[in-house]
């Protein structure tokens, strides 16, 4: 099988079906990093576009951009953010999600005072992820993602935080659990990278409270590859498989099975 590509060039592009650059990203207004993750090439089969999408914050949202959200056909939306977050920011007045599914990874936003100027950006994200999947919470995030792609009649999944760092973490579980490479994961966290400055005047331009978003340090607004290939190179050092993480921090083979059956091509 050709190595899978997804969202930017680091893979093998010689399959004619290979996903292309940036070839599922979808323009907004005034949402970023957004994405459908269908089209890769697994070892399962291929993951089935228009049903599973991440991106950025949704609170500034356009009505245009509602319009597009709404033809997508996006049953439930998985909020990452925390619960001070989603009380402060919560959505676009334009737009209200069908249905919302609140799934945090972390439960307080990393301490800008965690990494100096001069810290290696990747790897001090590799640690921030790995606390992440430690923490456990990624279970009840998956087994959201299976029960939205699984409904009969809205079944598009979109799933989201305030910037990239945990949509790019549970993005990389969802992937490899449903058989993605390496390369087609880490192609899909580093395309993040072409949406921040994006995402900084974003917040900057229509954001009471700013601080949050941009005036961060740039470790905190990079996404390097070598961040997430550590990330899975650990995973499987101390797991074997995410398959393995994933059954050891809650999520149920079902969960799995169904997570394939209603996201996969085979």
């Amino acid at each position: 099988m050709p190595t899978p590509l997804l969202e930017t060039g680091l893979a093998n592009s010689s399959s004619p079906n290979a996903q292309t650059p940036g070839e599922c990203s979808i323009a907004f207004q005034r949402v970023v990093n957004f994405r459908d993750l269908g089209g890769v090439s697994t070892s399962l089969g291929r993951v089935r576009r228009g049903r599973v999408f991440r991106s950025a914050s949704l609170q500034f949202a356009s009505a245009s951009d509602a319009a597009k959200l709404d033809m997508l056909g996006i049953g439930t939306v998985i909020d990452l953010r925390t619960e001070q977050e989603r009380n402060d920011h919560g959505y676009s007045s334009d737009w209200q999600p069908r249905r919302s599914v609140h799934a945090p990874l972390v439960h307080t936003l990393w301490d800008r005072n965690e990494v100096g100027a001069d810290d290696n950006p990747a790897a001090f994200l590799t640690a921030q992820y790995l606390k992440m999947l430690e923490r456990g919470d990624v279970a009840h995030a998956v087994a959201a993602v299976a029960d939205a792609a699984s409904d009969g009649l809205h079944p598009g999944v979109l799933f989201h935080c305030a910037g990239k760092d945990r949509t790019g973490v549970l993005a990389a579980v969802v992937l490899s659990l449903l058989g993605a490479d390496d390369a087609s994961i880490v192609a899909d966290y580093h395309h993040t990278a072409n949406s921040m400055p994006a995402l900084v005047a974003l917040f900057s331009a229509n954001s009471a409270n700013q601080s949050a978003m941009v005036n961060q340090p740039a470790a905190f607004l990079e996404s390097p590859p070598k961040a997430m290939e550590n990330m899975l190179e650990i995973v499987r050092f101390d797991w074997g498989s995410m398959e393995q993480y994933a059954l050891e921090h809650g999520v149920t083979t079902a969960t799995i099975n169904l997570l394939r059956i209603s996201l996969l091509d085979c």
